[in-house]
C-alpha cells in the first residue's frame, strides 16, 4: 500500500513538473517576442521583468520536483 501512494506521489509531481515545463517554455516564447522588438514600451519593459521573475520562480519550483 505503501509503494502505491509513493507510486502516485511521483506520478503527480511528474506530472506538475510538466507543467511547469510548458508554463516556463511559454514564457520564454514571450520574452523571445519581446528582445526582438527594436524599443520596448514601459509597460513592455514591465512585462519582461515580470516575465523573467516568473520564470526564476518556476525553474525554482522545477529544481525542487526533480529527482535527487
Amino acid at each position: 500500500m505503501v509503494q502505491v501512494a509513493q507510486d502516485v506521489n511521483v506520478a503527480v509531481e511528474e506530472i506538475q513538473l510538466v507543467q511547469l515545463q510548458d508554463e516556463h517554455a511559454a514564457l520564454e516564447l514571450r520574452l523571445e517576442q519581446l528582445d526582438a522588438l527594436i524599443y520596448l514600451t514601459p509597460d513592455e519593459q514591465l512585462e519582461r521583468k515580470t516575465i523573467q521573475k516568473q520564470k526564476l520562480r518556476l525553474k525554482d519550483r522545477m529544481t525542487s520536483l526533480k529527482p535527487s
